[in-house]
């Protein structure tokens, strides 16, 4: 199959989850790093008092919070039309494997990485007492519960089958697809940004097979539990593939090696 024809096939709507995993992998293994860099630079200009890195790190934890609701809406239509062209109705979550497409799921591990988030942040714009300043800490904690619960009611909206078709052309027509699906790798990337920057460091020497094994478990795992809010999206089409499950371990890999100081 030339070039050209395969690369189609690989973009096509059906294999958008494993793009979307090859390009996290490869960003892990060649820039993530250089990135996570440059935000914690963000991070140290805004605790100095810079007016830019403060607004950075604001703009950086509301593109968090609003671009899955964001991806969710723009998608819902496209994902549905998918669906549909082969043969599959009812809402996807219904066909989903166990509880992973869960909203209760869901919204636990959003809200505890959106809150962890937005504490590191709030930490370089108000100090490191923010959690003993009740009048900005509150706030704070509840404003990213509200957005974390209405980003999990619009994504699993997203899960739903419409009513109908949407009243615009431009919810209809192609640019809105390709808008959802770039608010969803820009939102993937942003997270993959904050959980570079929490495993920036090395661990303690290794102690043995059982201690190696039992630190690839644990970090495999939370960085699987990272990576699944934002590829819930393509999840719902392709989580009865075992090869999405597999470009989905590739995809966190260079973050586990790097961990254990292998690369």
């Amino acid at each position: 199959m030339p070039f050209p024809a395969r690369f189609r096939r690989l973009a096509a709507s059906a294999s958008r989850g494993m793009v979307l995993d090859v390009t996290v992998f490869a960003l892990n293994l060649l820039l993530m790093r250089q990135l996570a860099r440059q935000f914690a630079a963000i991070v140290r200009g805004a605790s100095a008092g810079d007016g830019g890195a403060k607004a950075s790190l604001i703009a950086y934890l509301l593109l968090m919070l609003v671009l899955p609701a964001a991806g969710a809406v723009l998608g819902r239509w496209h994902f549905h039309r998918r669906r549909a062209a082969r043969g599959q109705t009812g809402d996807a979550d219904a066909a989903a494997w166990g509880c992973l497409l869960n909203p209760a799921f869901y919204l636990a591990v959003s809200l505890v990485i959106a809150t962890s988030a937005a504490v590191m942040i709030a930490q370089q714009l108000f100090g490191e007492d923010i959690n003993q300043r009740a009048g900005v800490f509150l706030p704070l904690m509840l404003g990213v519960l509200v957005f974390s619960i209405v980003q999990t009611v619009l994504v699993y909206r997203y899960l739903t089958p419409p009513r109908g078709p949407p009243r615009g052309a431009f919810w209809r027509g192609p640019r809105s697809e390709a808008l959802g699906d770039a608010c969803i790798f820009l939102n993937m990337i942003l997270f993959q940004v904050i959980w570079n920057v929490v495993i920036s460091g090395r661990m303690t020497r290794i102690g043995g097979w059982e201690d190696l094994a039992g630190r690839v478990f644990f970090v495999w795992f939370v960085s699987i539990l990272v990576y699944f809010p934002p590829r819930i999206f393509y999840l719902a089409e392709d989580v009865h593939r075992p090869r999405s499950w597999a470009t989905m371990l590739l995809a966190t890999s260079p973050l586990v090696l790097h961990l254990l100081g292998v690369i």
